[in-house]
């Protein structure tokens, strides 16, 4: 008996789900996946200084006047060092305060974001109009496209509830390691999910993909835009940011 392409597919995908990687497979080869899997549940990380920076971030944003939030993990927080230039001249002015945390990874922010940080960024002594969120690159290694878009989602979906007229910027996961390689993979099936998902609302959501500016034509990331293939330099931060003003003005 002949077996439905369509019952394949599903089954290659639930198969992806558990396993992580067939699902790659199908979420890249059509324009719209058609399975999202479950987000890995709200974690608060406890190691290394994350706690006190956690705290760091909440004091700067309890004391209000913040109208753009940065959130995610170290390519935002790294803002602060590689990319200082830019950001006091561009970002600081507009009153932006960095929510990022290195390390983190879908869930750490949504467990960040319900241990008092969505509850400052929401208080009346901030005016926050734009989000700009970029998260998911640390769960590559361990999760499914479909996971890490879950995750990303359900990130959105909590700023969309409290910050309802906050516009959010969506950095789409950028390309890692100097040539071609799996987590590559992983990351093209996270935006790949991720892009129907913010069509579903593009009076708040705005997708920022910028990663195919860090490749050259042969797949190759410079180093002078990411020196360690994974977080961009002072120059990058540069090509990031005019492609953040493009939309958020």
């Amino acid at each position: 008996m002949k077996i439905p392409t369509v019952a394949i597919v599903l089954v290659i995908l639930l198969l992806g789900c558990a396993s992580g990687r067939p699902a790659e497979i199908a979420a890249t080869s059509g324009s719209t996946p058609p399975l999202t899997c479950r987000a890995s549940p709200p974690t608060l990380r406890t190691d290394g200084d994350t706690p006190q920076r956690h705290d760091r971030i909440l004091a700067e944003v309890r004391r209000g006047g913040h109208e753009i939030a940065f959130l995610g993990a170290s390519i935002i927080e790294r803002w602060e060092t590689i990319g200082k230039d830019n950001w006091n001249a561009v970002w600081l002015p507009r009153h932006a305060v960095n929510c990022g945390i290195g390390g983190d990874r879908t869930q750490h922010v949504l467990a960040r974001l319900d241990s008092g940080l969505l509850d400052a960024l929401a208080a009346p002594n901030n005016h926050i109009r734009w989000v700009v969120l970029n998260i998911g690159s640390n769960n590559t290694d361990v999760d499914t496209g479909g996971e890490i878009a879950a995750g990303t989602e359900a990130i959105i979906a909590r700023l969309r509830d409290r910050l309802p007229n906050a516009q959010i910027a969506l950095v789409l996961l950028f390309p890692r390691g100097q040539w071609p390689n799996p987590l590559r993979d992983t990351i093209a099936s996270t935006n790949a999910y991720i892009k129907p998902f913010a069509a579903k609302d593009p009076e708040h959501i705005h997708l920022i993909e910028v990663g195919i500016s860090f490749l050259n034509p042969r797949g190759e990331i410079p180093a002078d835009l990411m020196p360690d293939f994974l977080h961009p330099s002072e120059t990058g931060y540069k090509v990031l940011s005019d492609e953040l003003g493009k939309v958020n003005k």
